[in-house]
């Protein structure tokens, strides 16, 4: 079932004594880094990030490079959490069949959690991740020790919490307002909620203490590519992605979209991953007419299983003709969404000097900023 996500990111922060979800943790920021871990799923189809109101224009810079094709939404948090969690609903589309709900403060969440928490919601209606208690628990009365709890039928519960979301929206108008996370006030409203199997990594960062061993100095690499193609007539120019309406393409065995083929051995490079030829061997037919989008997405999957993610990515196509400044934004935006970091291409000549000069085809080059050794 396709998923919405309220990301709550309104707190104050005061035990944390900063401003907690702002920190560099080696890996991007907290609300980076949680925002990053839905975004990039298949299924996620709209995030809305309830923020603090004097940080919604901030967020919204921050977030939208990494939201790719997900919708994104920034609204205003409540003085609550429970409210914050309403204003969130209000903004969500209420087609979406389940809403997961996660704290920015958890930026550690594994996809594998996620994913986890996700099909039990699916079966069930309602999950949530859970921790075993590690120690006795009690309880107190008037500053008395007077009982103790099982602490076996006990649990620390964490985030996603994930659930049918018109029955979460039903919940939510029924509540008194008194329950400090989704999964009481769905329980309050007479529900169950499956309990799958939680992550300790998956704490929720809330004082000073917490971001021990945390901030790592992060690992940078850059990377650089070049490619060059011939014109050729009758076949589709495609650029950046992009199809102009031009009478002739580029020579080659896929689309021969040589900017993005740049871009791929830049990205390839910074990770110290060979060359664009070595991972699609031209010779290889089940390349032959691929688009390059396509090889480009392949190309992300692998960066992502050696935790290497594009920090931002700068791209020059060398070349008298076609003109290229009508869909210098179209490019920017579509490869800006697909690798989730901010993406820029301009375009220039060589003043009628080589190959590109005499108009015999076109060149490309590619300069990329990778951050490498993400836990998320």
């Amino acid at each position: 079932m396709d998923l919405g996500v309220i990301l709550v990111a309104a707190g104050s922060s005061r035990r944390a004594g900063c401003d907690k979800l702002y920190r560099d943790l080696g890996g991007g920021t907290a609300l980076e880094r949680s925002f990053r871990a839905f975004a990039e799923l298949p299924g996620v189809k709209e995030i809305v990030a309830v923020s603090r109101r004097d940080k919604t224009e901030e967020n919204r810079r921050l977030l939208e490079p990494l939201a790719g094709k997900t919708i994104l939404k920034i609204v205003a948090g409540g003085e609550s959490r429970a409210q914050s969690v309403r204003n969130g609903l209000a903004a969500l589309d209420p087609a979406l069949p389940l809403v997961a709900v996660h704290d920015a403060a958890r930026p550690f969440v594994s996809r594998e959690l996620i994913l986890r928490t996700w099909a039990a919601a699916e079966e069930s209606g309602a999950a949530c991740p859970a921790l075993p208690l590690k120690d006795t628990v009690l309880h107190a009365s008037g500053g008395r020790l007077d009982g103790r709890l099982k602490r076996a039928e006990h649990f620390a519960v964490q985030t996603p919490q994930i659930f049918d979301q018109a029955a979460l929206r039903r919940a939510y108008e029924a509540s008194a307002g008194e329950e400090t996370d989704d999964c009481s006030v769905w329980i309050a409203s007479g529900g169950a909620v499956t309990a799958v199997p939680g992550e300790e990594n998956n704490r929720k960062l809330t004082t000073e203490k917490d971001f021990e061993g945390r901030e790592k100095p992060m690992d940078l690499r850059i990377g650089h590519g070049y490619d060059a193609h011939r014109f050729r007539e009758g076949r589709e120019m495609v650029l950046c992605g992009v199809k102009l309406p031009v009478p002739y393409g580029l020579d080659g065995v896929s689309d021969a979209d040589a900017p993005l083929h740049a871009l791929m051995d830049a990205l390839f490079g910074a990770a110290g991953m060979r060359d664009i030829g070595w991972h699609f061997p031209p010779k290889d037919p089940a390349y032959l007419r691929i688009s390059s989008m396509e090889l480009l997405n392949r190309t992300l999957a692998l960066l992502r299983e050696k935790g290497a993610v594009p920090v931002s990515a700068d791209i020059t196509v060398v070349a008298e003709k076609p003109r290229l400044s009508p869909y210098i934004d179209s490019m920017r935006t579509l490869l800006s969404g697909t690798l989730g970091c901010p993406v820029n291409v301009k375009a220039t000549t060589e003043e009628k000097m080589g190959f590109t000069g005499r108009e015999e085809g076109l060149a490309a080059h590619a300069v990329v900023l990778l951050r490498m050794g993400d836990e998320a």
